[in-house]
This record gives structure tokens, sequence and C-alpha cells, in this order.
């Protein structure tokens, strides 16, 4: 039992994490998934003694220009800078697309989303990863380590291909769901109990950690984190918290799902209700608005922060800090009105500079170093399966950071992300432009110079039509590479996985399918 500030509330997270392991038997031979129907298995293979374990913990909708080590004042990420300290932070790094599903699955394999094709479930259409492609669990998998995910659910659901090469993969740690706004101290013991079954069966773990506690309606964040950063912003009439009452009747609903359904309809429409109440009267074009909206996320940043040094803390505490890969990245950043919007989906740099940073092992003699080269977030998977030895099966559009994690040096090629895989549209990172197929001040596509306008408020569209028409160009041969690529999948026997039924009939009742 566990009590909140007016009543008593019940979790049953460490049950949920033992029914599942049970369920699953944490056998090779046995189910992959959990929460969604069975993926076929991949044929083990037995790890060599002493491989380190990896854990990837993506914060959701976090901009690196938010975090102290980027130069954000306030001491907002102290946690973060810290372990920034210790690692490598790559200080150009672009996601792939600027929503969650698209981003995430390219994290996962490595593959742009015009080729993976999995959307956000509000796209308009429902297609899971095809079953050709390889994910990042399900590599790990194969080479012998015990795979769980702890999730925020939505567009990371497993009904998209998510859930596969996982033993477990649970959305019931609800420090990690951003429609409770309050942490539960027992998340971390049953991450711990995890590590503790990894280390009796003698086998490394691989760890996908996964919040929301950033991303809009920015509520997320315990009252003490909102409190410091709302401070003198608050505007009167505007929301600034959860009240009890609300979460406490969200966390009821949430655990009348039984085990090993999915919460992806109950959340989504709890979600919807409360963005639009949020939204309501805010104006991003005032500048008070804007500091109290800002205040609120930044205050999900600071919990954000404090989630993942708990982690850390865990990890050390448990001997195995040293011998583990653990990467830090984010799916997509947020505007706050910096071109006219607010949250993301576009093609500006406030939506796709994101932090990744990789602390490898001690015995890697991997040291602590800024890298300052153009990269895409994707690379974070062929680096650290570069690092571990474990070749990536089938065509691959990421690259390996490994070489200049190691101050090595290199070329630096294009860094290409996609509006997602129902847009098209393209943004291409190239010789210090950035060039984005989005429309702004009256031009039909963005052309930045990144070292004179980092903030990308001047769009030389108009002036240097060379660098467009260059650019143009790249996006063209880029789209025939991508098509060349889906082919090639394809003729390895892939094909769009059937969908349950159920969920599609639940997503059209939501509103999100037609």
């Amino acid at each position: 039992m566990w009590r909140t500030e007016r009543r008593t509330v019940r979790t049953s997270c460490a049950w949920i994490l033992f029914a599942s392991l049970a369920a699953c038997g944490c056998s090779p031979e046995g189910k992959l998934s959990v929460g969604a129907a069975p993926v076929a298995p991949r044929k083990a293979v037995r790890t060599a003694p002493g491989m380190p374990n990896v854990v990837l913990f993506s914060v959701d909708t976090l901009r690196a220009d938010h975090l102290g080590l980027s130069g954000h004042e306030g001491g907002i990420s102290p946690g973060i800078d810290a372990f920034g300290r210790e690692a490598v932070v790559f200080t150009d790094a672009w996601s792939q697309a600027p929503t969650t599903a698209p981003s995430h699955m390219s994290i996962f394999t490595g593959l742009l989303p015009s080729v993976h094709g999995v959307a956000n479930i509000d796209s308009g259409s429902l297609r899971p990863l095809d079953r050709a492609i390889a994910t990042f669990p399900e590599l790990l998998f194969e080479h012998g380590y015990l795979t769980a995910g702890f999730h925020g659910g939505g567009n990371v659901d497993a009904a998209l291909g998510f859930g596969r090469g996982f033993y477990l993969y649970s959305q019931d740690l609800v420090s990690y769901n951003w429609m409770l706004a309050h942490e539960e101290p027992r998340d971390l013991d049953a991450i711990r109990r995890w590590i503790e079954l990894t280390r009796d069966r003698g086998r490394p773990f691989f760890l996908f950690l996964h919040h929301y506690v950033c991303h809009a309606p920015y509520l997320s964040a315990p009252q003490a984190f909102r409190d410091r950063f709302l401070s003198e912003k608050v505007v009167p009439g505007l929301p600034s918290g959860i009240g009890d009452a609300a979460r406490d009747e969200a966390l009821r609903e949430l655990e009348r799902v039984p085990p090993g359904r999915s919460k992806l309809d109950l959340i989504a429409r709890m979600f919807a209700g409360r963005e639009r109440a949020f939204w309501g009267g805010v104006d991003l074009g005032r500048a008070d608005h804007r500091a109290h909206v800002m205040g609120l996320y930044d205050a999900g940043v600071a919990y954000a922060d404090e989630l993942f040094s708990k982690v850390l803390r865990l990890l050390k505490d448990e001997g195995v800090s040293d011998d583990t890969v653990v990467a830090l990245v984010s799916d997509h950043g947020e505007e706050f009105f910096e071109h006219g919007g607010k949250e993301h989906g576009r093609l500006f740099a406030e939506h796709l500079r994101v932090p990744l940073i990789i602390r490898f092992p001690k015995r890697a003699g991997i040291g602590a170093r800024v890298v300052r080269q153009t990269v895409g977030e994707f690379d974070v998977m062929p680096t650290i399966l570069d690092y571990l030895g474990i070749p990536v099966p089938g065509p691959t559009q990421a690259r390996s950071l490994l070489p200049l994690a190691r101050g090595e040096g290199g070329s630096v090629p294009p860094v290409v992300s996609y509006g997602g895989p129902e847009s098209g549209a393209v943004r291409i990172e190239q010789d210090g432009f950035s060039y984005a197929e989005e429309r702004y001040e009256g031009a039909d596509v963005a052309l930045f110079d990144t070292a004179k306008d980092a903030a990308e408020k001047v769009n030389l569209a108009a002036v240097r039509g060379d660098v467009v028409a260059r650019m143009r160009e790249a996006a063209a041969r880029q789209r025939e590479k991508d098509a060349s690529v889906l082919g090639r999948l394809r003729g390895d026997g892939g094909g769009a996985p059937s969908v349950d039924g159920r969920l599609v009939e639940r997503l059209k009742a939501l509103g999100y399918l037609e």
C-alpha cells in the first residue's frame, strides 16, 4: 500500500512484474513480449561470459537546450550534467522524426521512418513494424541478454512492435506515467528485482526505460518541482497541477485494467481530455503565458533528471554501474512558439535537436568526451552493438559513432529526419546548412545557416537558391536510397504483420482511426 496526500491507493507494479516473468518463464524458448500478440522467437545465441549490461533511457520530449550541460541555467538537470561529465556527449544530435513512434522505432532499428513505416497512433493508420526488420532488443536477446522494458505506453505500445524481443515489456511503473503526477518508490524496487534476477541467472541485461514526464500538458512533476520552477511565473487561471481527486481516479482506472492487457486506449482517452483542458486558456503568443508553460516544462525536466539519477544510483548500489553501457536519449524536442507553434511535429530545430549521451563501462577505455560533429539519434543502436561486437543484420541507415567516441574523428555524412512515415517531408543537415521541407516566412522550404542562426529565424531559401537546389537533389537521392533499402527488406521475406482487430476497434472508437 502507498499513500497520496488524500487517500490510499493500491499499486501492483511489483506483482505485475513477477506475474509477467512467470508467464513468459524467462526462457529463451518462451514468449518474447508482454501485453501484445506473441512474436515468433528468434534462435538465441549464447553470449560469451562477461558481456556488459545495457541501459537505454529515453526521456520523451526532452529538448537538448534545456539541460545544464547545454548551457541552460538554473540547476535544472544536475544529475544528467554530472552523468555527462563521465560520458561521451554528442552536442549536435538530431532526432529522425519529431513524433514519438517513428522516432523511437528509428532508435530501435537504425532505419529512417520512411523505411520502417511506424507512425504515431493518431496519424490515421496503425501499422506495426515489418517482420523482416530486427530490433535492438531482439538482437540483444539473440545474444543471451535478458531484456526488459518499463515504459509510458501510448506511442511506444507493444501493438506497434516495440514489445518484440522483450521478456518483459510493462507500462505499470507509476513514476513513468505522465498521467499520474506521483512518484512511487517501489518502482525502483521492480527495477532492482529485475537486475537481481539477471544476476541470479548469470546473464547480462538490457533495460529500456521510457517516460512522458516532460510531455504536454506538463503536469507530471510532483508539486515541489512545479512550485520551484513556476514561482513568480504563475499566471492566475492557467493550469498548474493535477488535483488529488483527478490523480487518484486515474490510478483506480488504470488498476482496473487486467495485467497483460494494453492500457493504450484508456491512457489515450485520459490524455486527450487533459490536454484539451490544459491548452484551453493558454496563449503562447503572450510572454507571461509562455513563461508559465515553460516553467511547468522545466519542472518536468527536473523531475526526469531525478528519475534518471535514481536509476544511476541503483546501478551503483547493485554493483553493476562500472560494467553497464548507459545511453540517455530523447525522441524529439518541443516548441514554445519559436516558430509560431506549440508541442512537436514540425521540422525545426526545437522539435528535433535532442540529447545523446553514452557512458561506456570503465574497462572500455572510452573516457569523457564532447563530440561536436552532427549525428543522428538513431546512431545509438549501431554504436552500442559495435561496442558489443554484435553485427547488425540486413540493411541499416544509421552508423556506429564508436570511432567518434574514441576520438578517432571521421567523415560527417548528412543527417536526415522525416516529418514521419505519413508525412514524407524531409530535413537534411549538411555542409553547415539545415534544409527542411517546411513552409516558413512565405517560402515552400526552410534553409538556415546553422553556424550563424542556431535558432533558425532567418530563412535563406529566397536568397540561396543554389543551396536549395543542391539540397532538393540530396532529398531526392535520399528518397531513392530509402526505396532501395525498403526493397531489400521486402526481398528478405518481410510483410506487414497482422494487427489485433480488437485494438483497431478501440482506436476507431477513440477517433484515432477511420
